[in-house]
């Protein structure tokens, strides 16, 4: 069977409505899920989103086909497959099952989370055999955006198979895909298929946007890739030869590298300076997991959180390659009021590193000394936290009052921590301008968000700009402001304003 390039729309709706009608529909259990093996045969798939318009894809619906090689027999039942790992990755999910033998077909694509989206395939993928006693490994699917609402799915060339993934999260079940007896699709990958490559060119998003010492901004995004800008503002993209989401950058001062990047599934890439590529680097016995926060330096060596499931735990090693890791400490975020998700921060400060969640104490760990501290922080539940390259530390808390749960309010502090001013009601958190100006966003249901300044630490404030168009802020050492345009599924756009705010000017990708 030829796999092409299938393009679908992308739907909004609940989950109970992803259904097809006309048929029966199974939810299938994991091999060995009850301790024994489960009837019928393993099957196993993974797919990276490269998008926003979904929280990472939780569920798959596949249809089997009571006759013929054609999507538009008859459909004789319906089968849901769910995730193997969850909380390992932020965009590439790992599903399994087991399956009677047939011809099926991918019917349905859905996220399971807070979007409540899906993509409806019909068929659009073809179809793939289950035969008794031969296990089926898909390899990686690729769902990457067009345009609008629509969306390319595609096979991946660079991850022909699951059994990296499956060594690593479900080692119980790597097992039944011996590789003499597991089969893939039954025909080569169609010449036709570029999801992987549209991905590859156009990553989505921007995370972790952070200045260098030279002046240069790194930013964090899919598809194992960097965005780079260089001083004089010109942008391009480090690749790599992974395709997992990358979490944050980390600048460093080693021989091989000046920056590093980390992400999902234990990736952890650096770059060498002067070149236009990223470097794996193999990280020893670190326990796989989602990296989430990384700090540290040659002399003090390195620390990394991994986050498995709803705990973060942070391990050090002497060195990054090859490391010897140790557990140093462990968080258990778990879920907060009414629901709502929680986070983890962790930032190298310099001198050693900070890190907090939703609970609100601040850690902080000191290299020279090797000595902890705790600082308080407002009596709130944390959202979001940011350091400007000011030193400035800005957080957003959950409001007070009987309008708690919806309303946030905005703290800074000039003393990494040990004091903290509550400036104004914010849903983003505070930058300090090189002049010591406070940026910060304003926004409510009935009025568009706007941006304004403080040159008195928050006492008053002056409008700068009636329709921004970024709600990421970075000011840089040179005194310019680098803003991340607000656009979801495509590539993250800048804008510059060397004026302190009050206009922008576009920068574009190479």
């Amino acid at each position: 069977m030829l796999i092409k390039n299938f393009v679908a729309n992308v739907f909004a709706g609940a989950i109970s409505a992803l259904m097809l009608g006309g048929c029966v529909t199974t939810h299938v259990q994991r091999p060995l899920s009850v301790g024994v093996p489960s009837e019928g045969t393993a099957v196993t798939v993974s797919i990276t989103a490269n998008t926003d318009a979904v929280n990472g894809l939780g569920q798959i619906t596949l249809g089997r086909l009571s006759s013929g090689d054609a999507v538009s027999s008859l459909v004789l039942q319906q089968y849901i497959l769910n995730q193997v790992a969850k909380d390992m990755a932020r965009d590439t999910t790992l599903f399994m099952g087991t399956l009677p033998p047939g011809k099926y077909y991918f019917s349905q694509l859905a996220d399971a989370g807070k979007s409540n989206r899906y993509i409806k395939m019909g068929g659009g993928l073809g179809l793939f055999t289950v035969d008794e006693g031969k296990p089926v490994d898909l390899g990686r699917l690729i769902v990457t955006p067009l345009y609008g609402e629509r969306v390319l799915v595609g096979r991946s060339v660079r991850v022909r198979d699951n059994r990296t993934l499956l060594e690593r999260y479900s080692p119980e079940h790597l097992k039944l895909f011996a590789p003499e007896k597991t089969v893939s699709w039954s025909g080569s990958r169609s010449d036709t298929d570029r999801a992987e490559e549209v991905a590859m060119a156009r990553p989505t998003g921007a995370e972790c946007v952070t200045e260098l010492p030279d002046g240069s901004v790194a930013a964090a995004t899919r598809m194992g890739t960097v965005l780079w800008r260089s001083p004089e503002g010109t942008w391009k993209q480090l690749a790599s030869d992974k395709i997992e989401t990358l979490n944050c950058v980390q600048p460093v001062q080693m021989p091989d590298a000046d920056l590093l990047a980390f992400g999902e599934f234990g990736t952890l890439l650096r770059h060498a300076p002067g070149q236009n590529k990223l470097e794996p680097i193999d990280t020893g016995n670190l326990p796989y997991g989602n990296l989430v926060g990384l700090a540290g330096n040659m002399d003090a060596g390195w620390y990394v959180a991994v986050q498995r499931n709803n705990e973060v735990t942070i391990y050090h090693s002497a060195r990054l390659e090859r490391g010897e890791w140790n557990q140093v400490r462990s968080e258990k975020l778990g879920k907060w009021l009414l629901n709502q998700d929680t986070w983890f921060w962790l930032r190298d400060i310099g001198t050693g590193f900070a890190y907090t969640s939703t609970k609100g104490t601040l850690h902080l760990y000191d290299y020279a000394s090797g000595q902890w501290s705790e600082r308080a922080m407002p009596d709130r539940r944390v959202d979001a936290m940011r350091i400007s390259g000011s030193g400035m530390w800005s957080l957003i808390t959950q409001g007070y009052g009987p309008f708690a749960i919806t309303s946030r309010d905005a703290f800074v502090s000039v003393n990494q921590g040990q004091t903290w001013q509550e400036v104004t009601a914010s849903h983003i958190p505070l930058v300090q301008r090189t002049d010591g100006t406070l940026l910060r966003f304003e926004s409510s249901l009935m009025s568009d968000t706007t941006l304004h300044a403080s040159s008195d630490m928050g006492k008053t404030w002056t409008l700068l700009d009636a329709k921004p168009k970024s709600r990421e802020l970075t000011p840089l050492k040179s005194g310019a402001i680098l803003g991340k345009v607000m656009r979801w599924s495509v590539p993250a756009q800048f804008e510059i304003s060397n004026d302190g705010g009050k206009s922008w000017t576009a920068e574009s990708m190479k």
